[in-house]
This record gives structure tokens, C-alpha cells and sequence, in this order.
């Protein structure tokens, strides 16, 4: 029998590698990236272009926009699209994010031609159903207004609001009224001025040279077209709020959001922030979790994160405790950050979170799908490959010192700004 008073040995000589694209610049303008991998007999295409929340000049419009790829084209409606690629047993998404626009189409290899004409098709020829288009936008505004009957959802979208302001890409907050209010033309306009052959395509799967040379000529036939699209940014000056606390439709839980408002993704103290934040708050065994959920009981689920996009970038503490516990809770969390700032990490809880990130990248680099995974996140922010081994590489030398420094300049609790959302009767002042 194996004695259990030994911990098991760490293990860091393990590699982490991640499989390099075959790249090339297509005819119209396509930039084009193949992971190879073998035996799965599986393809998935994904078509990236830069758009989303930051580029829509109407609340929700990228959304509706994307959702109406769904519609079909003259030549088959959305009823035969979804039953020819049900028959084939392919899979496809079409989804709008902040900063980006993605379709996607999974398949096994002899259905090639069978799947990607028409999926190429319902993005360069949509056709938009006016039916179906009033339907869609009716559902998105039920589920919304299912949603604002959340705490968290609430203090999520006033927290990003107070950070960024109510005009801001990042902060301004859509209401169920706002899918209501949008027009099937509006989606038109907006699908053709950002789905150009501008964008970036990734391949992946059991991909040979000659059915890469099938899936480019299928690509190259979609005649040059470049977007018009009009970037929304604007800049917004950061709220001067330190407390809001606002009464929240469950009287169960209280939702609070603490942070701050910080930077883009390009500044120079974004890495190690990351990995101050992570081991503030980014995994089970943080200290956060170890000390607000574990120690004392406070809540079931807590955790910290660093969102940087492209032009803003925001920190993020968020809980859910019983009303009584509310300010015991945000004492305890901001005694961790001052423990931060004062003192360095000890070097066994360092090399834990170090492990913990080796081994969540190994997880994530394993096999052909997951390395496009990570490649389609990094080129949807401007990046390539080449991100993960610089990732590797400050994950090995950054240092007990390097993270106090960033967390003397960024987790001062003085400068945050506290949400609080629930049964403001039961909450205890502060």
C-alpha cells in the first residue's frame, strides 16, 4: 500500500509544443492557416474577420447580423440548409463576439463537396428571411429579458457600464427593446460591410495536400471583396463611483463585482498582471478561493480575471454570498490584495501556479483541434503562433518580484470600484 503521507512528486520536464501552421495568401485576398494532424478523417474551417460589438453602429446589430447566416440563399432556404448538413452529419456556427466575427464548419473529408459549396454559400449569398428574421429577433429579446432577472448579470453590465461609460464599446448595455428595434436592411448593410474575403481562414484536421488544394480553389472562387467597416471606439474618462448597491431581483444570493479599469492588450504589464491575477483568484487551489470559499465559507464560487482587448481592458473580482456575509467578504478580499502588494509569493506557491498554467497549456495544445483552437484566439486579436512560445517563455522567468510590482501598481482596493447587487435591506453598511 502506497503511504499517503507523501505528496506526490511535481513533474515540470514534460514539453509543451504547439503545431505550426502552413500559411499562405490566397488569390482574393484570404490569408489562410492548415494544422495538420492525422487519422480523425474530420476538417473543420473556420473564417475569421475583425468586427463585432467594436465595429457595430447599432446595439445588438452584429449579433442579429451573424445569427441571419442561418437563413439560407435563393437557391435553398434555411429548412434545406440545416437538413443537407444534418444528412452529412456536419456541424456549423456562426457567432459575434467583442472584437470578432467567426463562422465554422466541421465535416468528414469525402463530404467535401458536398458541405463546403452551400456553407460558403450561406456567408457570401445570404439570403435573409424576413420571417424568420422578426421570429429571431423576438426569441433574442424574451432571453434577454429572461437574463435581467439575474444578480450577476445585472452588476456585471453596471460594473462594465461605470468602468467604461454608457456610450462606450465596452460598457454600454443592450436591452430587449434594442433587437425589437432593428431592421432587416440594417443586418444587410452590416453583413456587407464586414464579411469581405479580408479575413483570415484556419484549416484543420486530417488535411492532405490535395484536399488543401480542393478547400483553396473552393475559396478562391468567392470573387474579391473588401470590408467597409467603421470602427465605433470612442474614448470615455473612468468613473469617479467607488459604491453602487442596487436592489437585485433574487433575494437569495448577492452578486458582487469589484476591479478597475486598466489597459489594452499591447501594454507592457499585461503578462505578469495575467499571472497575478491567476493566482489571486483564477483557479481552484487560489487564494481567494482558498480563503474566501474554503476558510471561511462565504461563498460557493469566487474568482478573479484580467480582460485586455484591443483598445480597453478592464481587472475583475466577482462572488456570490448570502446578503449577511457581503462586507466580511469584500474585507477578505481586500486583505489578499494588500497581502499581495506588501509581500512576495512564496517560491512552492509560485511554482503551483506555474504548474497549474503548464499543464492547462499542455491540455490546450493537445492535438490538431486544440492547437487551432488556440491558433483562431490569437489571430482573432491580431497575433500568430508565435504567441504561444513567448507565452511559454515569460511563464518560466517571471518572478515573486515581477508580481508584487504589478500588483503594487494595480490591486490597491482604494481604487477600486465595488458592485453590489441583491437584498440591500439584509447588507450591512460598510
Amino acid at each position: 500500500m502506497g503511504n499517503r503521507s507523501m505528496k506526490p512528486s511535481v513533474v515540470s520536464e514534460y514539453q509543451i509544443a504547439f503545431a505550426e501552421p502552413i500559411k499562405q495568401v490566397l488569390k482574393n485576398g484570404m490569408e489562410l492557416y492548415c494544422v495538420k494532424g492525422e487519422g480523425s478523417k474530420i476538417i473543420r474551417m473556420d473564417l475569421l474577420w475583425s468586427g463585432g460589438r467594436s465595429t457595430e453602429p447599432i446595439k445588438a446589430l452584429a449579433r442579429s447580423s451573424m445569427q441571419s447566416l442561418y437563413d439560407g440563399t435563393a437557391q435553398l432556404s434555411s429548412d434545406g440548409m440545416l437538413e443537407l448538413f444534418d444528412f452529412y452529419g456536419a456541424s456549423v456556427g456562426h457567432n459575434s463576439r467583442m472584437e470578432v466575427l467567426t463562422s465554422s464548419l466541421s465535416f468528414l473529408i469525402k463530404d467535401i463537396a458536398n458541405v463546403v459549396p452551400p456553407f460558403l454559400a450561406s456567408i457570401y449569398q445570404c439570403k435573409i428571411d424576413q420571417e424568420l428574421f422578426d421570429k429571431r429577433q423576438e426569441r433574442f429579446a424574451e432571453r434577454l429579458k429572461g437574463e435581467l432577472v439575474k444578480n450577476n448579470v445585472i452588476a456585471y453590465r453596471l460594473f462594465t457600464e461605470k468602468l467604461f461609460g454608457e456610450s462606450h464599446i465596452y460598457g454600454y448595455n443592450t436591452e430587449p427593446n434594442d433587437y425589437l428595434s432593428i431592421k432587416s436592411t440594417d443586418v444587410r448593410k452590416y453583413l456587407d460591410d464586414h464579411l469581405g474575403t479580408d479575413c483570415k481562414v484556419v484549416i484543420c484536421g486530417d488535411v492532405s495536400d490535395s484536399l488543401l488544394a480542393e478547400l483553396v480553389q473552393y475559396l478562391e472562387s468567392i470573387d474579391q471583396v473588401k470590408s467597409k467597416r467603421i470602427n465605433q471606439y470612442k474614448k470615455s474618462e473612468t468613473t469617479n463611483d467607488k459604491e453602487l448597491v442596487v436592489d437585485g431581483p433574487q433575494s437569495q444570493q448577492v452578486s458582487i463585482r469589484m476591479g478597475r479599469r486598466l489597459f489594452d492588450r499591447n501594454h507592457r504589464d499585461r503578462d505578469a498582471l495575467m499571472f497575478a491575477t491567476h493566482l489571486l483568484g483564477g483557479y481552484f487551489g487560489s487564494r481567494l478561493m482558498t480563503n474566501i470559499r474554503e476558510e471561511k465559507g462565504y461563498c460557493y464560487h469566487i474568482e478573479s480575471s484580467l480582460d485586455c482587448m484591443e483598445y480597453d481592458g478592464y481587472l475583475s473580482i466577482a462572488a456570490e454570498v448570502n446578503a449577511a456575509n457581503v462586507r466580511e467578504c469584500i474585507k477578505e478580499i481586500e486583505k489578499e490584495l494588500k497581502l499581495m502588494m506588501t509581500e512576495n509569493v512564496p517560491q512552492l506557491e509560485l511554482e503551483r501556479v506555474k504548474q497549474y498554467i503548464r499543464g492547462q497549456l499542455l491540455l490546450d495544445s493537445d492535438g490538431v483541434f486544440a492547437s487551432s483552437n488556440i491558433l483562431r484566439r490569437y489571430l482573432a486579436i491580431g497575433l500568430d503562433e508565435s504567441e504561444f512560445k513567448r507565452k511559454l517563455n515569460i511563464l518560466n522567468q517571471i518572478s515573486a518580484a515581477d508580481i508584487r510590482k504589478v500588483a503594487e501598481k494595480y490591486f490597491n482596493p482604494v481604487e477600486f470600484l465595488k458592485v453590489i447587487v441583491g437584498d440591500v435591506s439584509n447588507i450591512t453598511s460598510s
